[in-house]
């Protein structure tokens, strides 16, 4: 049976987060003023994981060549804006 999980992001360019092999992610947005996302997995594939990479974008700045638009974080009371994007799994 699949189940959502959530990883807290780093704010940084680019990422890697751990998943369970063949993850989706479902939805980014910022919680206690962190970015996260949150992904369905099968945590009967748990032992089967894969770094993701993940990208995150200011407003005006440059967006990523390729990769999948997840979401839009607000901190610090929306002073600072963030894009999330999924560039998939890691070579």
């Amino acid at each position: 049976m699949k189940t959502i999980w959530k990883a807290a992001l780093q704010v940084c360019d680019e990422q890697t987060v751990l998943m369970p092999k063949g993850s989706k992610i479902l939805y980014a947005r910022e919680q206690n003023n962190q970015p996260c996302i949150w992904y369905g997995c099968d945590p009967g594939k748990a032992d089967e994981n894969e770094n993701r990479v993940i990208f995150i974008r200011g407003t005006g700045h440059p967006l990523p060549k390729i990769g999948n638009y997840v979401g839009t974080c607000m901190l610090d009371n929306g002073r600072l804006v963030l894009h999330i994007f999924d560039l998939g799994v890691a070579p």
